[in-house]
């Protein structure tokens, strides 16, 4: 990960200033205040990790720290995004949207950069961590509405997917020096899908409190999603089988989509095609043939595979991997 600033590198009276200015300058800017002749030592790493920008902010001191985003600074950069707080040490809490977790170690939260938010962190033993992962709303295959829905509320991370959620933001920190560009978009998807998942098992728990037909249908909407991109490669992935898997009607499950501006083909489509698009720009794959790439990713035929890759991308299939690999 790339260093963005580490305070040992400033004289110890400057240090929170150079701190400050940092992070006013990034896209989710805040305000920061610390506790008076209180000195900081900060380090702070970023890295992009596809369309997710991974922040790392790692703390040696015992100050109490104070971040601020007003309305003032949401108008000055917005990058229209949602982003999962990660505590790995230290004392964080959070207020948005009239919610205010207090984030232990190993505990998770969304939030959305669109919205003002306030709160603090308190090291433990003189050492705080905290990771946040940035993404835009469309990233993943859950209605922004739906995310909101856990914008504030404090997720353990001591079991279940958001545990494999932590293990694995642990495990990018540790390991991302030595990821190829070609890791850092398989890496990508794993931690968009896991990200997902720890959505729709939350959205899950809620739907059970959901009073609403529609707070039922986003939920089993988001089901249905992550249901679809967990089996893509699966020729038989049908209408017919996506309703059965969810005790539906073909035609309630046609009309889920159609509320979306899409229809049930063309999003299995799409991800599928993205997915091909991936395989064939990855080193790793040099060697797999385009056809065996598409029969992978459910097109059984290669000439209609081709035909959709060219008219959804432009070029070729052959052609987009000669022009990423060489």
């Amino acid at each position: 990960m790339r260093v963005v600033f580490c305070s040992d590198d400033l004289p110890v009276a400057e240090r929170f200033a150079g701190f400050r200015e940092v992070l006013a300058g990034v896209d989710v800017p805040v305000d920061v205040r610390v506790e008076r002749d209180a000195a900081i030592r900060v380090r702070m790493s970023a890295m992009a990790l596809g369309r997710i920008d991974v922040a790392s902010i790692v703390s040696d001191d015992d100050a109490r720290l104070e971040v601020d985003r007003p309305a003032r600074l949401v108008r000055r950069s917005d990058p229209d995004a949602f982003r999962l707080l990660v505590s790995l040490r230290g004392h964080t809490e959070m207020t948005q949207g009239g919610r205010s977790p207090a984030l232990e170690p190993d505990r998770l939260a969304f939030y959305d950069t669109s919205r003002p938010f306030h709160g603090w962190r308190r090291p433990i033993d003189g050492r705080s961590h905290l990771v946040m992962l940035t993404f835009p709303r469309g990233l993943l295959p859950v209605p922004p509405n739906l995310v909101r829905r856990l914008v504030g509320v404090p997720i353990l991370g001591d079991r279940g997917v958001a545990a494999l959620m932590v293990d694995v933001v642990k495990r990018v920190l540790t390991d991302a020096a030595g990821f190829t560009a070609a890791d850092t978009v398989r890496v990508s998807t794993v931690v968009a899908d896991l990200m997902t998942a720890v959505l729709g098992h939350e959205l899950g728990r809620d739907a059970v409190r959901a009073a609403s037909s529609e707070s039922r249908r986003r939920v089993l909407r988001a089901g249905i999603q992550s249901y679809v991109q967990q089996r893509l490669g699966d020729p038989e992935l049908t209408p017919a089988t996506i309703a059965a898997a969810h005790h539906i009607s073909p035609r309630l499950l046609h009309k889920l989509f159609q509320e979306q501006g899409t229809t049930v083909a063309g999003s299995i489509r799409a991800a599928r095609l993205e997915r091909c698009r991936a395989d064939l720009a990855d080193p790793l794959h040099a060697a797999c043939p385009a056809g065996q790439i598409a029969a992978r990713w459910g097109f059984a035929n290669y000439a209609h595979f081709s035909n959709l890759f060219r008219a959804t991308y432009g070029v070729g299939p052959r052609d987009w991997r000669h022009h990423r690999l060489g």
